[in-house]
This record gives C-alpha cells, structure tokens and sequence, in this order.
C-alpha cells in the first residue's frame, strides 16, 4: 500500500509540474515548434532632456537611439500627434502644418533643406551624418538597409513660438511597434 502511495504522489508530482512548466513562454513539449517571443523594438534620445528650448528659426538637433530584437524598417514621426507632411502624407488634412514648424532627418546622401552650419550634433554618429548627408523631411522614415539598431538625427526649426512635442515610434520587419518616444520643444520669440 505504501508503494502504491508514492507511485502516484510521484505521477500527480510529475503531472503538476509539466502542466505548470506549459504555461511558461517558450516551453511547449507538445509542440515540435518552438515558441518565440521577440519584443517591440526600444527607442530613446540621446542626450534627453524634459524641455528643449529653441529660438524661431534656430535650427535644433535631436538625435534617438533605436533597437530591436529583428531588423528595424522605418521609424514613424509626429508633432503634436499629427504625422510630419511628408510625400507620403500629401493631401491628408490630418497632417502637421509646415508653418508652424519642420522636423528633417538626417540621412545620407540627400540634398540639404536647412543651413546645417550653426547645428550643433549631439552624437557622434549624427556628426559623421552631417559630414556626408542632409536632411530630408520626411513622415516614416525608411531604414536602409534594414538593421537592428539605428541612430537617427533629426534637425528642429520652429516657424512659430509655441510647445512642440515631437513623437518617435520604431517599427519591426514583422510590423511591431515600439513604444512612442516624445521630446518636448519651447520654441521663443
């Protein structure tokens, strides 16, 4: 009787913990397929700071930092919660006024749209940008060739004092996206 008791104390034992080792992520002995569980991508600024403060006109230069566990395919900007006017976004109404103020990106190999001379990089990767690119406005900005992990420089003029909240979102290849980033601007008379 005494080992009839501890052969299913032993099965139940074994039962429970197989069951509670299913619920874990990636553990499924049933399934010849493993489980993946790749996060959203991460973004940051470099160099953040609660409030930027810019002068009407005064070009401004913000750089972020992006990673994700899968190759990155675009980073999404808005101002104010409307997407930045861009060739894509032409003749939506919802977009940010140009007006008011621009946010360009620093890409290699495009024409420059501002003076970039009075701009101060905050990176050393944005500086090395600068020495070979310019900055191209733009909405969702395509990432090529596809990496994981990206530096973005984005170059701030403000048209017309006010309270600027520019907002970043990465993207994944597998169309995840990361929590939004948002630096605020000041920009004075």
């Amino acid at each position: 009787m005494f080992k009839k008791s501890i052969v299913i104390l032993f099965f139940t034992v074994t039962l429970v913990l197989l069951a509670g080792c299913q619920s874990l992520p990636g553990f499924n002995i049933f399934s010849d397929t493993q489980e993946t569980s790749e996060a959203a991508p991460i973004s940051n600024f470099v160099d953040a700071r609660q409030t930027l403060h810019a002068q009407v006109g005064q070009p401004l230069a913000i750089a972020s930092y992006h990673r994700g566990e899968g190759k990155l395919t675009a980073v999404e900007t808005s101002i104010n919660g409307q997407p930045l006017r861009s060739e894509a976004t032409a003749g939506q109404p919802n977009t940010f006024p140009d007006p008011l103020a621009t946010a360009q990106v620093l890409v290699s190999g495009q024409p420059a749209q501002v003076s970039l001379q009075t701009v101060t990089f905050p990176s050393p990767a944005c500086q090395h940008l600068l020495t070979f690119g310019g900055p191209v406005q733009t909405n969702s900005l395509p990432l090529s060739p596809p990496s994981s992990a990206w530096t973005v420089c984005h170059v701030w003029v403000g048209q017309t004092p006010g309270t600027y909240d520019l907002s970043l979102v990465a993207v994944d290849e597998a169309g995840r996206k990361g929590e939004p980033i948002v630096q605020r601007i000041e920009v004075e008379e």
